[in-house]
């Protein structure tokens, strides 16, 4: 969810080996025995994961174009006029969030095309208005398990995933000024293009789990009035007032860092943007996790959290805060598998919440589908198929503005034997 530091020295741009499966087993045995402690492995997606998850995120029903295989199913709480409401009964759950299966590969969407940062995958056919304008969703980290659930919620977007290894730093320097953005954005309707010359992007979101935030914030901090759709994912993360405390209260924070998500968040109160934020309960060292950030978000926003109802077989889903195009979910789940289960969140917030207000066109599900990518391709910074899981702090974005002494303390090194890692 933040930015990786390291206790050896080495900067946060290095790229040491990858821990062995023993150091991954005691990390993993850590974070069961402590919850809160620190993350630092990297969790294999595929058939041998583990039953357990008991944080599976509010989910929907299977349609009927898809496979028989369960795939999440749909939260009331999304069809509701903003009181509190129950989550419906989901499907059955993920053996793990960490390790979502693959029922589609890419579907009906072509394969991936490489760009400069990450990757696209463009809907065979349809997807389009008459005019050739495409609605486009950009996910920052975790973007192969994102594309698991998006393909099986999406109307016909376009998907765009970007990783760029451990930390939000490496995602907020990716766009350090508003023409970085244009540029990308540029260049996915340069590949719009090639499948037709009046092809362009008519609607634009940015989703991101844990650590990708920083690049959002960053884009959003030199003004993005294209971007009509954020949803955060269990990554978001206000500074100290004055220094780290236990179960930070509202005023124990500093909301330095939150600025241009605060920004847009007013736009989508007023009816103008959609802005989903959703957390779970983990407290990380040294620096405040995303409940508490999310608490501070409401204050200054001025909504109050609802609880939300258990529905059979599901209590993941504690409040709820839903005014106009805000919504913010708490979830339950202070572990690894936790954070790892908002990812499945898109599901919802895509079909539901999203897509109705875009209008999106409908691609072709009845083309021959696209097998899942390969392991290894071009436009894929580290090897699909691991989700990178980290709880270390995180700056977030710049606030060039705002007084240093009166927001972020300085971050903490992570512990001994704790150092930045990246997949191989």
């Amino acid at each position: 969810m933040g930015q990786r530091t390291e206790a050896s020295g080495q900067s946060e741009d290095s790229h040491p080996a990858a821990p062995s499966e023993r150091e991954l087993l005691r990390r993993a045995l850590l974070v069961a025995a402590v919850g809160a402690a620190t993350v630092a492995g990297l969790v294999m997606v595929g058939p041998r994961a583990t039953r357990g998850a008991a944080a599976a995120a509010p989910s929907v029903s299977a349609r009927a174009a898809l496979p028989s295989a369960p795939v999440p199913t749909a939260s009331a709480a999304l069809a509701s006029s903003g009181a509190a409401s129950a989550v419906s009964a989901p499907a059955p759950r993920e053996p793990s969030p960490c390790s979502p299966r693959d029922p589609l590969g890419l579907g009906p969407w072509s394969a991936y095309e490489p760009l400069s940062l990450g990757e696209v995958a463009i809907p065979q056919r349809g997807g389009h208005t008459a005019d050739h304008g495409y609605d486009v969703l950009i996910h920052f980290h975790g973007h192969e398990a994102a594309r698991k659930y998006f393909v099986q919620a999406s109307r016909g977007a376009v998907f765009v995933g970007v990783d760029l290894g451990v930390g939000s730093g490496a995602y907020s320097k990716a766009f350090p000024t508003r023409g970085a953005f244009e540029r990308f954005v540029a260049e996915i309707e340069a590949a719009l293009r090639r499948r037709h010359p009046q092809a362009h992007v008519r609607h634009l979101g940015l989703s991101a789990w844990s650590a990708g935030y920083g690049a959002i914030g960053e884009i959003l901090l030199h003004g993005a009035p294209q971007v009509s759709a954020v949803l955060l994912l269990d990554g978001l993360h206000a500074a100290w007032r004055r220094g780290p405390v236990p179960s930070p209260r509202v005023e124990d924070l500093s909301d330095r860092t939150l600025g241009p998500f605060l920004d847009f968040a007013r736009r989508a109160l007023a009816g103008q943007a959609r802005f989903a934020f959703t957390h779970s309960q983990i407290e990380p060292p040294g620096y405040p996790g995303t409940a508490p950030t999310a608490a501070l978000l409401l204050a200054r926003l001025g909504l109050v959290p609802r609880p939300v109802a258990p529905s059979p077989g599901d209590d993941t889903l504690l409040t709820e805060a839903r005014q106009a195009g805000v919504l913010v979910w708490s979830q339950r789940g202070d572990d690894a598998p936790a954070h790892c289960a908002h990812l499945a969140n898109l599901v919802p917030l895509v079909r539901d919440f999203v897509e109705p207000v875009w209008q999106t066109p409908a691609l072709e599900r009845g083309v021959p589908s696209t097998p899942a990518p390969p392991r290894q391709r071009p436009g894929a910074r580290s090897e699909p198929g691991r989700l990178e899981l980290e709880l270390l702090p995180s700056p977030g974005p710049r606030r060039p503005e705002a007084d240093a002494h009166d927001g972020l303390e300085p971050i903490p090194l992570a512990g001994p034997g704790e150092g930045a890692e990246s997949a191989p």
